[in-house]
């Protein structure tokens, strides 16, 4: 009677300290917490599997019919009789320029295609061409076409240098001016993609930036092309977003509206300002939602000399695990959205299952005797910072949240998510605990005996 009666003591009081020890680890900050559900929709994460990919097509510019002249661009020019001149037996020097043979699609300084015949030109950042015997003939913003046509009305109608009739004039296009870009991609790893693992990221050490110098020709001078030059969309290691740094001043046009704008009363400075701020930077995002119209121009795609196109990588996207759960830094999924059920299962936890996984082989409650924790913890405390450098505590019962959507918070970027018992979870897994041990002190007693 007397044995009995230490052993109830005994498991009293074990059942206190467990009691005690339950309801001062998390109870304090649990009470706190805002319930998930009660959540204000401006302190939610925007879901990302609604977003579509946008039209590819948006990011490259629409080539013109016929290719139009300007300043760079090399042309193969053929004048019987004038260029190239003749040798002494009267046949004409025809300079060929050999065809460059390379792997790369944009080769430095751009692709050379031979002229059947002709003399290759450059044609001046004035437009201008300075042909012999006829004063310099305007070609910039002319098809071949069309300069082949002012050349000839040159030399036969205006200076009547060459007979009308027998005038064989031929144009080539030998090089097309091209656009010299950086692009910068944070993207690129020098192994697998980063793919979490619950021994480490030790993968995502292995990420190594890339930079290529790609010289676009003109209307290949976009976004999409280069992209495809340097090794395609984005990864799932960087944002699906593309940033544009431009590097040219305000065009003509531009400065003429921004003239009548101060001309009406605008303030000139703020309005030098936007304009600076609109032309140094373009986001250009891959992703939007079905209702949303693309937020860039047509122009905000082509790329000129000096523009700097960056990829950047997604090393702030992640969540942080704690409490019963292993600490870890994981990666967020780029393009859906991952709730908190799914962080605790990437984290290896436990979610509404029988005493197993890494917080079940964690937990205090299992020794020689004991079965371990029979029932698993569905206590999630989530910290989430907001945008105004606030941070709140976030409270979710994953045991509702298998039945109830509003429980299942979107983790966000830069949540802590730390998993906890309940004290009810607590209360009954020591008293298992401490049953199990007694009824074993007691079948090991009857055998001794």
């Amino acid at each position: 009677m007397k044995r009995s009666s230490q052993r109830l003591s005994l498991v009293l009081g074990l059942l206190g300290c467990g009691l005690l020890v339950g309801s001062s680890g998390c109870i304090s900050c649990a009470a706190k917490a805002v319930p998930a559900y009660r959540l204000p929709c401006e302190m939610l994460t925007k879901p990302r599997s609604t977003m579509v990919p946008i039209d590819l097509s948006l990011l490259r510019q629409d080539p013109p019919q016929a290719h139009v002249i300007g300043p760079r661009d090399v042309l193969g020019i053929y004048i019987q009789g004038v260029l190239p001149s003749t040798s002494e037996r009267g046949e004409p020097n025809v300079a060929n320029v050999p065809v460059l043979t390379q792997q790369d699609y944009y080769p430095p300084r751009g692709m050379i295609n031979s002229p059947a015949v002709g003399l290759p030109m450059e044609v001046p950042l004035d437009g201008k061409l300075s042909l012999p015997l006829v004063p310099p003939i305007e070609v910039q913003g002319l098809t071949l076409a069309e300069a082949t046509e002012r050349i000839r009305k040159a030399y036969v109608v205006d200076k009547k240098v060459l007979e009308p009739g027998r005038e064989r004039i031929l144009i080539s296009l030998v090089r097309p001016r091209v656009h010299r870009i950086l692009v910068m991609r944070d993207d690129i790893t020098s192994v697998n993609p980063a793919v979490y693992q619950p021994q480490g990221n030790a993968a995502l050490l292995a990420r190594r930036g890339t930079g290529n110098v790609l010289d676009l020709p003109t209307y290949e001078n976009d976004v999409l092309h280069a992209l495809a030059a340097t090794g395609g969309l984005p990864g799932v290691d960087a944002f699906s977003t593309v940033w544009i740094f431009r590097s040219r001043a305000l065009k003509p046009e531009e400065m003429q509206a921004l003239k009548r704008q101060v001309d009406m009363g605008e303030n000139p400075e703020s309005l030098l300002q936007l304009a600076r701020n609109r032309r140094s930077a373009v986001c250009i995002p891959l992703r939007v939602y079905p209702d949303q119209a693309p937020p860039f121009a047509p122009e905000d795609v082509i790329l000129e000399a000096g523009d700097v196109v960056y990829l950047q990588t997604r090393q702030t996207e992640y969540f942080f695990s704690g409490g019963l759960l292993p600490a870890g830094q994981i990666p967020l999924p780029r393009d859906y959205d991952l709730d908190v059920i799914g962080a605790v299962s990437l984290a290896t936890g436990s979610v509404g299952g029988p005493a197993g996984g890494v917080a079940a082989s964690s937990s205090n409650f299992k020794g020689i005797y004991n079965p371990g924790n029979i029932v698993p913890p569905s206590r999630v405390l989530v910290l989430r910072t907001l945008p105004n450098g606030e941070q709140i505590e976030i409270r979710v019962d994953l045991r509702k949240a298998l039945r109830d959507p509003r429980e299942r918070l979107i983790i966000a970027p830069g949540d802590v998510v730390m998993l906890y018992y309940k004290p009810g979870e607590v209360a009954t897994n020591y008293t298992i605990n401490i049953l199990t041990f007694n009824i074993a002190s007691i079948v090991g007693d009857s055998i001794n005996k």
